[in-house]
């Protein structure tokens, strides 16, 4: 996550051009899918990086990490309207760099019981809007890595509140540094919540499916390779 607010600062001072982004949002994916195939282990010591700013900001995670340890959902514990084939729905909100981010919180939900699917951040657009298929959909999580358009969010949020009525809407914006009081702007975009984090996404998620008795549920931690990335 780091990696890319990094790469999101670059984009906004035009150091990256659209196949570079590209590529990112891609590799993003690959490492994703890597991440589906893996069992998740306790950390170890043994093979830690030599690299110091890799190291920065591994501790920093490990420092910071307010949601370390999140319960994996049984789909059991879900009430009915979560046992569609995707009921988490992470949703790009402007471009490349959102939809990488928008594709690591879709593969840490579904790590984490609750299935989710990635949508690109032109799906809310006028043309394709209509197409949207929102089938088995209970939450909608809206992720931004920029905090520059509180008026796209806006209408972001507008749009997706008409198309699914019914739905949670989260609005994620993690923005490298950003401002406490940006946060409270945040709250005024009409979402049903705001997550600052990608492990306080998955938990909101994770207590808006309704889990609220945890001891039915293994507790683990937080993929460490997503949190080094």
């Amino acid at each position: 996550m780091k990696g890319l607010q990094l790469a999101q600062v670059d984009a906004e001072r035009s150091a990256l051009d659209q196949e570079r982004l590209t590529k990112i949002r891609d590799a993003v994916s690959e490492f994703a899918g890597d991440l589906a195939d893996l069992d998740d282990r306790p950390p170890t010591k043994a093979h830690l990086t030599t690299d110091a700013e890799a190291s920065s900001a591994v501790d920093s995670v490990a420092e910071n990490s307010a949601h370390e340890t999140l319960p994996i959902v049984s789909k059991q514990d879900l009430p009915p309207e979560w046992l569609g084939e995707h009921p988490v729905l992470c949703m790009a909100g402007r471009g490349l760099i959102d939809e990488a981010a928008a594709i690591m919180l879709a593969q840490l939900s579904t790590a984490h019981g609750l299935a989710a699917r990635v949508e690109r951040a032109d799906a809310l657009s006028t043309a394709n809007v209509f197409r949207l298929e929102t089938t088995g959909v209970a939450i909608v999580c809206l992720v931004y890595l920029d905090s520059s358009g509180p008026a796209h969010m806006r209408y972001s949020v507008r749009r997706l509140r008409r198309k699914l009525p019914k739905a949670i809407i989260i609005l994620g914006c993690w923005v490298k540094d950003i401002d406490p009081t940006a946060l409270e702007v945040l709250r005024d975009m009409k979402a049903d919540l705001v997550a600052a984090s990608l492990g306080e996404a998955v938990k909101l998620c994770i207590e808006a499916a309704g889990v609220k008795d945890h001891s039915h549920a293994a507790s683990k931690q937080e993929k460490s390779t997503i949190a080094a990335a």
